[in-house]
């Protein structure tokens, strides 16, 4: 999963943290298993598109559609900054054991 882009917003009287992230690919089946390993996936089929949202501990949700490049990340944590870096860390670390799966 190559990031492209990140764009920050913030929403609501309680200042939630938003964040967009563009993939350089798009989003399938198998992508969604690597998020797996995060948290809980569930998926909303009753949607023009299948929809995804995976909980991550009391940290983050992530939310995307299949066949699509754009992730939607909602930080429910407090300190956004450590919540941001544990994601930045757990997609690299997804995407280094997913390559070092399929060579091996």
């Amino acid at each position: 999963m190559q990031i492209l882009s990140v764009t920050k917003y913030r929403r609501g009287d309680n200042n939630t943290h938003i964040q967009q992230i563009k993939l350089g690919e798009s989003i399938t089946n198998t992508c969604v298993d690597r998020l797996n390993k995060l948290g809980n996936v569930t998926y909303h089929i009753n949607y023009p598109n299948v929809f995804f949202r995976v909980k991550v501990n009391n940290n983050y949700l992530i939310n995307g559609m299949i066949n699509n490049r754009v992730l939607e990340i909602i930080y429910l944590n407090k300190d956004y900054k450590k919540c941001s870096e544990k994601l930045r860390k757990d997609l690299m670390n997804i995407n280094y054991n997913y390559i070092k799966n399929e060579v091996s």
